[in-house]
């Protein structure tokens, strides 16, 4: 009877962790300082813990495409950060989140008429995608795979936490309901 194999435990990978330690806190830190700041300006922005719907009554056309295609972009994103890669489905799904970003960038620069910080982000995002996608195309999958996870963690998660602040619409959303 042959040995049976042993099964190593994962383990998280430490290394790449400590790599993103100082970006995570140079956003971590702008986000309180950018909250903080606002919160001054804005003192009842708690109002109200809870999902409030009709903080999406006065929002423009724009800003509820952007919401709806950012909230697919976050979903998909996940599954397909965790799924299989490199199969028929793996691709499938990843047209599918390359078009939902491409929705969100879209709308996100139709949202406001003059370019500010958010908007050149847009279109950062939009280029490092074509990017991405001719990455695959390529067939240079390692370089593909990064750059993918840099478009989720960086775009998805980091520029989105900066549009959850107040006077926003995410923040009503969430915090206010007004």
């Amino acid at each position: 009877m042959a040995p049976q194999p042993t099964i190593e435990p994962m383990r998280p990978n430490l290394e790449k962790f400590r790599a993103v330690l100082p970006a995570l806190a140079v956003v971590l830190t702008a986000y309180v300082y950018i909250v903080r700041e606002r919160l001054a300006q804005a003192p009842d922005a708690f109002r109200g813990f809870g999902f409030h719907p009709s903080a999406l009554s006065t929002a423009s056309v724009q800003v509820k495409a952007h919401l709806l295609a950012s909230i697919v972009v976050v979903v998909v994103g996940v599954w397909q950060l965790t799924a299989r890669k490199g199969n028929l489905p793996h691709r499938v799904v990843g047209w599918f989140w390359s078009i939902s970003m491409l929705m969100a960038m879209g709308s996100a620069l139709a949202i406001r008429s003059q370019a500010g910080t958010l908007e050149i982000v847009a279109v950062v995002v939009l280029v490092l995608l074509a990017r991405a996608i001719w990455l695959a195309r390529s067939g240079r999958a390692g370089e593909h795979a990064r750059q993918m996870k840099m478009l989720f963690y960086g775009a998805t998660l980091s520029v989105g936490l900066f549009t959850a602040v107040p006077g926003r619409v995410t923040w009503m959303l969430f915090f206010s309901g007004a």
